[in-house]
């Protein structure tokens, strides 16, 4: 299971660049991310290499946000994993892509989530493969 920050965002101009600025200025790699909008307001969820590092800076320029866990799942045959989804009653909360084979996923039963798809041999991406090591940083 992997860290994900998100945060509710004013839908206006300048937001978004407030927190890509503050987080190149800050060295933090955004792995993947997700924008999805009301008429008010937007939710910008991320998966960075400096998760702790991300919090801090967040702070910092005022933005408030959240930890979340979610799955990221290596796949080859998308039809099979929403197959196994579907027979196993798992419910889908959000996902979004990372790259063309990877899928971050929240599933309303994350746990559950993990042990079926790790059962039937799908690579699951950990820590260790997203995170940048923060005991050094800032």
């Amino acid at each position: 299971m992997i860290k994900q920050l998100s945060m509710f965002l004013k839908n206006q101009p300048g937001e978004l660049e407030k927190i890509i600025s503050a987080f190149n200025d800050n060295n933090i790699k955004i792995i993947a991310m997700c924008i999805t909008d009301t008429n008010e307001n937007g939710i910008f969820r991320v998966i960075v290499d400096k998760p702790l590092k991300a919090e801090r800076t967040l702070k910092k320029i005022g933005v408030n946000n959240y930890t979340s866990r979610v799955l990221i799942v290596g796949i080859t045959k998308i039809k099979k994993l929403f197959n196994e989804m579907n027979s196993n009653k798992l419910n889908v909360e959000y996902m979004y892509t990372m790259d063309s084979n990877k899928l971050v996923i929240k599933f309303d039963n994350l746990e559950k989530g993990y042990e079926i798809l790790f059962s039937l041999g799908y690579k699951l991406l950990g820590e260790n493969d997203i995170f940048v090591e923060e005991s050094n940083e800032n």
